[in-house]
């Protein structure tokens, strides 16, 4: 975003909603494909691509689940590129897998991971997601 003043800009970006296509697998049947959908906003910088000005990499806006035990983790959402919307209030989209041998039984959303192109952050935790009403059982 040229022209913009980052060191103006002190405030990670807001997670408005994170889906899943479903939140119910049969993993007998084989591998399960989950379409994630997220909603972010940032008010000045706007959301982090995974590549800074300056040409440094980092990890971008994502989604952590783990498995009942807590040893085996998915990462359900990367969020690179706006779909539609822009990166100050953008909707993203993403696909991850399941594997068919992935443990059986409920899995939590453990955090998000929050990132704008200033470099602030924000790691949502699994209580504050659920008080902004997103699903954090799988």
């Amino acid at each position: 975003m040229s022209g913009t003043n980052f060191s103006e800009d002190t405030t990670a970006p807001t997670l408005v909603s994170y889906e899943l296509s479903s939140y119910d697998f049969d993993l007998s049947q084989g591998d399960a494909v989950i379409d994630i959908t997220a909603q972010i906003t940032d008010d000045i910088s706007g959301v982090f691509d995974g590549t800074f000005a300056s040409g440094v990499g980092s990890s971008a806006s994502q989604a952590r689940w783990y498995s009942p035990s807590g040893e085996q983790y998915l990462d359900a959402g990367y969020f690179y590129f706006p779909t539609t919307g822009d990166f100050l209030d953008g909707t993203y989209q993403d696909q991850t897998v399941l594997a068919a041998n992935s443990e059986r039984g409920v899995w939590n959303l453990d955090s998000f991971l929050l990132v704008d192109e200033a470099g602030n952050s924000k790691n949502l935790t699994q209580e504050q997601l659920d008080d902004l009403g997103i699903q954090t059982k799988l």
